[in-house]
């Protein structure tokens, strides 16, 4: 699906004001801003409409981030980007009634020289209204409004394929007594060197694991640069790497569980092209 792209008129004023607690001194910043119609909306029907927000801080430190609306809120708080249509990646919180009367509350830390994103969303579907984000911590909060169409990752790639009752198997846990788990090894191929998103999708509950260089499946750990279980939506793994043009990278699509089989696929969303062959 796509995506609607319309970038928000609504106008937003800033502010900042500084107090002192026993010592310390906490800045607290706030933006006023609203959701409507035209902003950018969910690919979902019916749809949510939502604010995306980029901010970052001067100072490392605890922040609470809070909203003061009559809409009933929801937040979700994204390191470096976000991208709608895979809105799981990069997600470092989320949140929906902390703050109380149905609004969102964070209290997250935050790093200097980091760029995160807010995306501001309604718990129902097709609301629309004014906002406010209330930010207090060590330093104030520099918010600005982005289109999410800049930030989102280019390219999106789809390889299928199927376990079967014929395919290599391996040990894939230390209490494995003979091998039992059948998995399929993918040779990565990438156009740039970059950071790519890989994902499954499948009936079957996956596990997933990257290689550099070569797989042993006699010795599973040799090797191994990440594997992941669940990270993905459904009992999927979801594996997050920089790959670099000049080195080798292989995938092994297995599952959670021993001797069972089915059919995969592979989605990816990466800065350049991604594609997948027979290791």
């Amino acid at each position: 699906g796509s995506t609607s792209m319309v970038m928000n008129t609504t106008v937003s004023t800033m502010s900042t004001s500084t107090t002192t607690q026993t010592g310390l001194t906490n800045t607290t910043t706030t933006m006023s801003i609203g959701i409507t119609n035209t902003t950018s909306a969910t690919t979902t029907e019916p749809p949510y409409f939502y604010q995306a927000i980029q901010f970052n801080v001067s100072m490392d430190g605890i922040y609470t981030i809070e909203c003061n609306s009559d809409i009933d809120t929801s937040g979700f708080i994204y390191n470096n980007s976000f991208d709608p249509v895979y809105s799981i990646l990069n997600l470092l919180a989320n949140d929906d009634d902390s703050g109380g009367d149905n609004q969102f509350l964070f209290s997250i830390f935050l790093q200097a020289q980091t760029r995160y994103i807010l995306v501001v969303t309604t718990y129902n579907e097709y609301d629309t209204g004014p906002f406010l984000i209330i930010a207090t911590g060590l330093a104030s909060i520099i918010f600005s409004q982005i289109n999410v169409s800049n930030t989102s990752l280019s390219v999106i790639s789809r390889y299928s394929s199927q376990l079967t009752n014929t395919s290599q198997h391996f040990c894939r846990t230390s209490t494995c007594s003979t091998p039992s788990y059948y998995y399929q090894a993918l040779l990565i191929n990438v156009s740039i060197a970059g950071s790519y998103y890989i994902m499954s999708n499948s009936s079957l509950d996956t596990y997933g694991y990257i290689y550099n260089n070569s797989f042993n499946s006699s010795a599973p750990r040799t090797n191994l640069i990440v594997q992941n279980d669940d990270d993905g939506d459904n009992a999927q793994f979801l594996l997050t790497l920089f790959i670099d043009t000049l080195e080798k990278y292989i995938l092994i699509v297995t599952t959670y569980a021993p001797n069972v089989f089915g059919t995969f696929s592979i989605n990816t969303v990466s800065v350049g092209s991604i594609s997948f062959s027979r290791a």
